[in-house]
């Protein structure tokens, strides 16, 4: 029995091959998306940054997020505009500077600390390899020091009941992404 393509001659043999390879390597790309937690479908963006010592992905907001050298650095979105695409968070007195050397990132329209590349621009894929590469090498414009959080038992000692105070501050719905309100 011959193998599949093997009849035509040794050059389909080859890209039968080279094709169940690729799907293979995919398949396992996937995998290893899904085994750091990482659900966008944006997530091979995050791949060089994952290689970093002590990067930790994190999922909030239904966002894939990655953590490394103490900052938030790269946040990434699939759902529907405006939260779709690479979100680079930058302190705000670094943002001058990087949309001066990357015009083509903008302020996210709500989370306007956070600069944004939106996945509908052409030059996404291009664009957003090289942002990454910029914070891999440890371009210090790029990254936020997230705030501590609160201890539990400062937590808990501000509410004893455990049950969350109504009254207390509220996210704006306009803030939260539309697929998971």
């Amino acid at each position: 029995m011959q193998s599949p393509g093997a009849s035509r001659g040794p050059i389909h043999a080859g890209v039968a091959l080279a094709t169940r390879k690729f799907v293979f390597h995919l398949k396992r790309a996937s995998d290893y998306h899904d085994a750091m937690g990482l659900k966008s479908e944006y997530a091979w963006l995050a791949e060089p940054l994952l290689r970093i010592e002590g990067a930790m992905p994190r999922r909030f907001f239904g966002c894939d997020s990655i953590y490394a050298r103490g900052k938030l650095l790269l946040v990434l979105s699939d759902g529907e505009e405006p939260w779709n695409g690479a979100f680079f968070p930058v302190e705000r007195v670094n943002h001058e500077a990087v949309l001066a050397r990357w015009p083509d990132l903008r302020e996210h329209p709500i989370l306007a600390k956070w600069l944004y590349l939106r996945a509908s621009d052409e030059r996404f894929e291009m664009l957003a390899r090289g942002l990454v590469r910029e914070i891999e090498r440890g371009n210090p414009l790029f990254g936020v020091v997230p705030n501590p959080k609160k201890s539990r038992k400062k937590r808990a000692a501000k509410n004893p009941e455990g049950s969350k105070d109504a009254s207390g501050p509220q996210t704006p719905r306009s803030l939260i992404p539309p697929h998971l309100r």
